[in-house]
């Protein structure tokens, strides 16, 4: 087993008690729903490779948008050059309509979002992802989806998406079809911060005395609209704000400063293994003292480092 660091243990004990007071706010990102939905890097190989499979391919390259430079990764030229110089033709419009298919969820329940059960209600759930995995909790939570949300899998094929997108591939002026209110990777455009979601979150972030930053960096701060947005609201007076991902040091640092407090903390765990361990029973191997909070921490560690052990 791993030493169990003891300001990770703090850290749990302040989430363990922010899930037991009403009005706690929680910003999820794409940490929030591994494995269900793929990462940047799982993004980039996924679009690839549905591109190299087509066959055939422009005669000269295409310049790539932001959207497409964001999620991309070229090989490095020299150890792949006919792998690089193809992905050169990847048409922009291509990648804009598969990403929503690809950041549609396969799944309705995952015990990502099922540990919001045990949160106090009414909590926000700030869902940067655009999954719909949240949805479950409305009528409990306020959850609000600031990026707009994909669709199903099933309306995907319902109207024919992945033929049209397909179609790109051969007519690349093709203009990619869209869903309204979307925003995909990339920088957030500045008027992102006028949606309804933003000014909900505006009256009841004051409020929460209780942050928790959940497998999010701010899209490697393109979402720097939000970020600003979010420093300028959590309340001067909160108990804590906690930054949950599997490096947090760094952005945990940045909150600090940014609020001027020493109330942020840092929890350096997978989501979705934390959760699934967060949902166990707490059973308490060892005797402990009843939880302040909704689940007993050391358990809940102990599950988590089992969970780690196993699956690694």
């Amino acid at each position: 087993m791993h030493r169990t660091p003891p300001k990770a243990l703090a850290a749990l004990s302040a989430l363990s008690r922010s899930f037991a007071m009403p009005e706690s706010f929680y910003v999820l990102g794409a940490g929030a729903s591994v494995p269900h939905v793929p990462t940047t890097d799982q993004l980039s190989d996924l679009v690839s490779e549905s591109f190299l499979a087509h066959g055939a391919y422009q005669t000269e390259a295409i310049a790539r948008d932001v959207v497409s430079s964001r999620i991309i990764r070229d090989p490095v030229y020299w150890k792949n050059p006919m792998r690089w110089e193809l992905l050169q033709r990847l048409p922009p419009n291509y990648v804009i309509g598969k990403l929503p298919e690809l950041l549609a969820a396969r799944r309705a329940a995952s015990s990502n979002y099922e540990v919001f059960a045990l949160a106090a209600a009414p909590s926000t759930i700030f869902n940067m992802n655009v999954d719909n995995l949240a949805s479950r909790f409305r009528g409990v939570h306020r959850v609000l989806e600031p990026h707009g949300r994909s669709l199903s899998p099933k309306m995907f094929e319902r109207i024919g998406w992945a033929a049209y997108t397909s179609a790109i591939l051969d007519f690349p002026e093709l203009p990619p079809p869209t869903i309204p209110g979307l925003i995909l990777p990339g920088p957030e455009p500045a008027e992102v911060i006028s949606r309804a979601e933003y000014r909900t979150a505006a009256k009841v972030l004051p409020y929460s005395k209780y942050v928790s930053i959940i497998g999010y960096s701010f899209g490697g701060m393109d979402d720097v609209h939000t970020y600003t947005f979010l420093m300028a609201r959590i309340s001067r007076a909160h108990h804590g704000v906690l930054v949950i991902s599997p490096d947090p040091y760094e952005m945990m640092h940045r909150l600090s400063d940014e609020l001027k407090s020493t109330n942020v903390h840092a929890i350096p765990a997978s989501w979705h293994y934390l959760a699934r361990a967060i949902l166990r029973p707490g059973d308490c191997r060892k005797h402990h003292w009843a939880p302040i909070g909704r689940f007993c921490v050391p358990c809940a560690w102990y599950h988590y480092e089992t969970l780690v052990d196993q699956e690694s």
